[in-house]
């Protein structure tokens, strides 16, 4: 056992809370810019997710009185108002995850900074004042990560896997709070072990698809109604199912 075990509290053995990585098809999208408009089957695959799966979770959790932290990418959340808008109204947490699900680890520093930035405008202009928490893509946390995060403003990131309890990122004088994560490929969902209302243990834990309220653990992963291809360097982002809609960054 871990040499700093948790006294829980009223003798109960665990408390969970569970997070979410709502990725939509973003990550999908991130890799098949050429291609995403023209698969169709994949794109109702993930479409599943937002349009039934969320709403079926979210009545569950408020018949429990469950109130979750859901790691959305900005792009989600410009494509998906109405997704957000129902968890903000249940209660639940919206925290940061990228923009269109880009690793930061496989582009260069300018361009993570750039995309981080573009996740915040996102998260801004839809949900209200800059988000807490931040975990990213994939777990790609690159060397110049922190740095960016201090200097944006968060106050926890939930990437990174180095203890069983919270722990401090340090940057110089400057810190952030790391919530550490555990990866269990083939199981469902994702949790934060609590202590007196405090995270102690972030755990993701993902391979289902919420086909039913059976896998209600499963990521329930939200997708966007239209594909995007993302053009970093001309500037631009072209829906694939809205024949000439164009967006300038």
């Amino acid at each position: 056992m871990i040499a700093n075990p948790i006294p829980w509290p009223d003798g109960a053995r665990c408390a969970v809370a569970m997070t979410w990585d709502m990725d939509a098809d973003s990550a999908f999208n991130w890799y098949n810019q050429e291609t995403a408009d023209n698969l169709v089957a994949a794109q109702s695959w993930t479409r599943y997710d937002p349009l039934i799966a969320i709403p079926r979770l979210v009545e569950q959790f408020a018949r429990r009185d469950l109130r979750l932290t859901f790691f959305v990418p900005g792009w989600v959340i410009e494509k998906y108002p109405a997704q957000i808008d129902l968890l903000l109204k249940n209660g639940h947490e919206i925290a940061l995850h990228g923009y269109l699900h880009e690793r930061s680890n496989e582009i260069d520093k300018d361009d993570e900074l750039y995309w981080l930035g573009r996740g915040l405008e996102a998260y801004r202009k839809d949900v209200g004042a800059g988000p807490r928490g931040w975990r990213a893509p994939s777990f790609a946390f690159s060397k110049h990560s922190l740095r960016y995060l201090l200097e944006a403003g968060f106050e926890y990131d939930s990437s990174l896997m180095g203890d069983d309890i919270p722990y401090a990122l340090r940057d110089g004088n400057a810190t952030l709070l790391e919530f550490p994560v555990d990866c269990e490929h083939g199981v469902c969902g994702a949790y934060t072990v609590l202590v007196d209302d405090k995270p102690v243990r972030s755990c993701l834990m993902f391979g289902c698809k919420p086909r039913a309220l059976g896998c209600a653990l499963s990521r329930g992963s939200p997708s966007a109604t239209s594909c995007t291809r993302r053009n970093r360097r001309s500037g631009t982002i072209t829906d694939c199912n809205a024949a000439s809609a164009r967006r300038d960054f």
